[in-house]
Parts: C-alpha cells; structure tokens; sequence
C-alpha cells in the first residue's frame, strides 16, 4: 500500500511544486498563475470530501482506478493543454489537485479496513 500512495502522488508533488514555473513559461503572468493556484487548492480540498463519499458507495479499487485514470490522461495531455488556453491550464491543474486530494481521503480509510483501528 505504501508504494502504491508513493508511486501515484510523485506526479501530483510535482506539479505541485513545478506548476507555477511552468505557467510562466507560457502565460508571465503572476496574478493568473496566483489564481490558479488559490482555486487548484480549493479543488484539492473539496474534492477529499467527494472521494471519500464514492469510496463509501463503490469501494477503494474503483475510485483508486479511476483516480489513477484521470491522473494519467491529465500527466499525458498537461502540456498540450497547457500551453494553449490559460482556462483549460486553470482546469488541469484543478482537476490535478482534486486527484490528489483523493489519495489523503481514500488510503485512511483502507488502512484502517486492512490492519484495524
């Protein structure tokens, strides 16, 4: 389980860190990027509720596999999207941050169902 969180948030920590150098690159736009970046978080946070709630109702493998899924489409297709619209940029990295707030929802929860609370 610990290789699993690891190995599907190491693209998340990166854009997490590298996604406002990347924007500059495209956009020099700090007050947009500064933007991006307050809604992205939003997005991650609100979105630990909503995994948590479809973890509930259809279970870990389906809502791992379908963050997984998402967060795969969205590593591939960042740098096209990326460099050309400021809304889809926006966007992309919303839905990157709500992926991973996803992990910090659903693995509490399967740990605790795995080795007991």
């Amino acid at each position: 389980m610990f290789f699993m969180l690891t190995l599907s948030m190491s693209f998340c920590y990166f854009i997490k860190v590298v996604f406002k150098n990347y924007g500059n690159i495209n956009f020099n736009d700090d007050e947009f990027l500064t933007t991006v970046a307050a809604s992205s978080f939003f997005c991650g946070a609100s979105f630990r509720f909503i995994w948590g709630t479809v973890q509930d109702y259809i279970g870990f493998k389906r809502v791992y596999a379908t963050i997984l899924f998402f967060l795969t489409i969205l590593a591939f297709t960042l740098h096209e999207v990326g460099s050309r619209s400021r809304a889809f940029y926006q966007i992309w990295i919303g839905m990157i941050f709500a992926m991973e707030g996803g992990h910090f929802s659903i693995f509490p929860a399967v740990a605790c169902n795995i080795y007991g609370a």
